[in-house]
């Protein structure tokens, strides 16, 4: 899930263990590569040992490749050097920090950034953000998932008419207001109490129909669960097209 609001501060941001004699990086970015597969994207730069390792794979869910170099290169080490950077998102206004430690093991904030970065050669001033960050790529993949989901990719979709399958105008922001009503008629209870004869003799006696929730309510009910307003199919279908 998408984490809210800023992402804490790494505890291990202010005394960071770093290796001596760390390597510098190519002024290049194009020359980037994963340490483990060679990849060239979603590429993490660990912030004490200068290693080049790919991220998490997120191909399933919609995002990009990854060797999981950066967390190997972790695991390896000790488990001593947690923090990475992707490089992708890396500009003046700072980057996508992220912790393996354990006891944080999220993203995280990193205040010494620029510093940590000179390290190994990188001007954090020269840089622009060229990858989306992590949380971006999860908005992205929702959102695609959830209107496949509604659009039901691949397939082709008929049009249907008829009583329970008609839905309100919409005046622009009126669509969840459609959905609840859409939600109430789909409740058996509901749909047959607003149609009984019960109910619509007592709304026939009502003196002043305008002001009465009760039959302003019925008559939505019971008109979106009738075949009164329903259009024939063949008319959606000339819509639609």
């Amino acid at each position: 899930t998408v984490d809210d609001g800023p992402p804490p501060i790494s505890k291990y941001a202010q005394n960071l263990p770093e290796i001596p004699n760390p390597p510098r990086l190519s002024a290049d970015p194009k020359t980037w590569k994963c340490g483990l597969s060679g990849d060239t994207e979603n590429l993490w730069l660990n912030l004490s040992t200068g290693y080049v390792g790919g991220g998490r794979d997120q191909s399933a869910f919609g995002g990009p490749k990854g060797s999981n170099g950066a967390l190997i290169h972790f695991q390896q080490t000790g488990s001593k050097y947690p923090l990475v950077v992707k490089l992708g998102t890396i500009s003046k206004a700072g980057g996508e920090v992220f912790s393996y430690a354990p006891d944080e093991d999220c993203r995280v904030e990193d205040p010494q950034l620029a510093d940590h970065l000179a390290r190994f050669g990188i001007e954090i001033m020269r840089l622009s953000k060229t990858e989306k960050t992590t949380a971006e790529l999860e908005v992205d993949t929702n959102a695609k998932f959830e209107w496949s989901a509604i659009a039901e990719a691949g397939e082709k979709l008929v049009p249907l008419s008829g009583p329970g399958l008609i839905g309100l105008v919409n005046l622009g922001n009126s669509c969840y207001m459609n959905s609840v009503v859409q939600l109430l008629l789909a409740s058996t209870p509901i749909a047959q109490r607003y149609n009984s004869s019960i109910i619509q003799q007592a709304i026939a006696a009502q003196t002043n129909p305008s002001s009465d929730l009760l039959l302003q309510t019925a008559k939505i009910l019971s008109a979106l669960n009738s075949d009164r307003y329903a259009k024939p199919s063949s008319l959606l279908l000339e819509e639609s097209g």
